[in-house]
């Protein structure tokens, strides 16, 4: 099995952008925070964000507060300073996109957690994992996708055939409430439809039926 370096976060820009210009282009850094609960404790991580070229001109129109996407690999940086050496951790981007603005967040929240549609009767096809309409992961047989256990700020993500797709869902426990279906279509997300939700939508599963 060959190795892997790869990472994903979902978290806030605390800083405005700063980008250089280098000898092939252009470099931006973007410093993101990422929250996790642990009892009554937030706990934060500050990211450093590396984007080059076409990247860096996605991540210079970021603000400070808004919600970004990045997925890239760990690098480490090494430099001198008062006589020592000093290694930092930084992600490399491959990807970055704008989920939701400042105002957004702090507003109707629509764009991070669409509220599920009105349904007059999802498809039988969608079911919830092992037939629990509380568990996760969550299997999308529309999409044929197995939506894994949502990160703190509620959102799932899947690859399929090549596509990075990332699920908001109204009720992060409870994923029979459904959600939003967003794309990522190299510069941002786009919403491409809703989780079904409704009576009669799941039915019992072993992981032997699931084909995926």
């Amino acid at each position: 099995m060959r190795d892997m370096n790869e990472i994903k976060i979902l978290g806030t820009v605390t800083q405005e952008v700063r980008v250089n210009p280098t000898k092939s282009g252009s470099v931006a850094n973007v410093s993101v925070v990422t929250t996790q609960k642990r009892g009554e404790y937030d706990i934060k991580k500050f990211h450093s964000i590396t984007c080059w070229n076409d990247l860096s001109d996605e991540a210079s129109k970021l603000k400070t507060g808004d919600r970004v996407f990045v997925g890239g690999r760990m690098d480490t940086e090494k430099y001198e300073k008062d006589g020592q050496t000093i290694y930092k951790d930084k992600i490399t981007a491959s990807v970055i996109a704008r989920v939701a603005s400042q105002a957004e967040e702090s507003g109707t929240k629509e764009v991070a957690t669409s509220q599920p549609p009105a349904s007059n009767g999802p498809p039988v096809s969608f079911s919830g994992g092992g037939g629990n309409q509380s568990a996760f992961p969550y299997v999308d047989m529309t999409r044929k996708v197995s939506w894994p256990t949502p990160d703190e700020s509620g959102f799932s993500y899947a690859d399929k055939g090549g596509d990075s797709l990332c699920v908001s869902w109204a009720d992060p426990a409870k994923p029979s409430d459904g959600g939003t279906v967003y794309q990522y279509n190299g510069s941002e997300w786009e919403p491409t439809g809703k989780v079904p939700t409704g009576p009669g939508s799941t039915k019992n599963l072993t992981d032997k039926d699931i084909p995926f």
